[in-house]
């Protein structure tokens, strides 16, 4: 038995999604043998650049069923490179060897992606019982898609004046910060705030720390997350968008009404720079 396999009793926990391979911070710290919270903290005091945390690094939260109870457990998922940049704090020769062991899994899962079997285009057009099967598909779907669309005509009509009023809104460049959240989704700016991060829309590690939102609201286009120079500090600014006013009021089962969204935009436009 190899050096290796005495040490590693686990395979590395590595995913695939959209032709890219992840790692998380708990499976991570459970593979190296440490705290989570270290691992968090490594991460969080990591020396990169903005832009290279925005592209390997991405919160989120994981739930777990403990008892009666489901916990919001926060973690980050990393990217191959973001692992890397987070390994390399590893010393030891347990760590080197783990090291290895999780760069090769990241290897082995990128080969597997590659090497996925790819249909010959030109094949299956020659071939007549694929071809036959297609469009009896087509022709099916076709059939429904109009009987659903000849429903949802009148719908439609009847739903355009608000849709475009929406849709122009929130296409709009104007931002507002957490706390004019809060007012305008009626629960007012302290109560709003954390709401919002018991939604699982803001988190914050420290209670120094700023409010920052999760990636994937960040990927709807309801935060963005700016980085704010202040003579010779700089510190993190959450901002929301219309589309995100929009989101967050139909998630706290609020109307909005035109006059409110207007209102919202005009009277947040000047209060943006405040820190949270």
């Amino acid at each position: 038995m190899s050096e290796a396999s005495q040490i590693i009793t686990q395979e590395p926990a590595v995913y695939s999604r959209s032709g890219r391979v992840f790692t998380n911070s708990e499976d991570l710290a459970r593979f190296f043998r440490k705290k989570h919270k270290d691992v968090l903290k490594a991460i969080e005091n990591a020396h990169c650049s903005a832009i290279f945390r925005e592209r390997n690094f991405a919160p989120t939260v994981n739930r777990r069923q403990i008892g009666s109870l489901v916990r919001s457990i926060p973690s980050v998922e990393m990217t191959k490179e973001g692992f890397y940049f987070i390994a390399m704090g590893f010393t030891g020769d347990k760590a080197a060897v783990f090291k290895e062991a999780y760069i090769a899994r990241f290897n082995a899962m990128e080969d597997e992606l590659r090497q996925q079997t790819i249909v010959d285009p030109v094949a299956l057009l020659n071939d007549p019982a694929f071809l036959r099967s297609k469009l009896l598909e087509y022709s099916g779907e076709v059939i429904a898609l109009k009987a659903e669309v000849e429903k949802k005509d009148v719908v439609i009509a009847e739903a355009a004046p608000k849709v475009e009023f929406h849709d122009t809104v929130a296409k709009s460049e104007r931002e507002m910060n957490l706390s004019d959240v809060g007012r305008h989704i009626g629960k007012g700016p302290n109560v709003g705030i954390r709401w919002m991060a018991e939604k699982g829309l803001i988190y914050k590690r420290h209670h120094r720390d700023s409010w920052k939102p999760f990636q994937r609201y960040v990927d709807r286009g309801w935060f963005k997350t700016r980085i704010v120079t202040n003579g010779d500090f700089d510190f993190s600014q959450t901002v929301v968008t219309t589309k995100g006013l929009i989101g967050i009021a139909a998630l706290a089962g609020k109307a909005i009404s035109r006059i409110d969204l207007f209102n919202a935009t005009e009277a947040s436009g000047s209060a943006v720079a405040r820190r949270h």
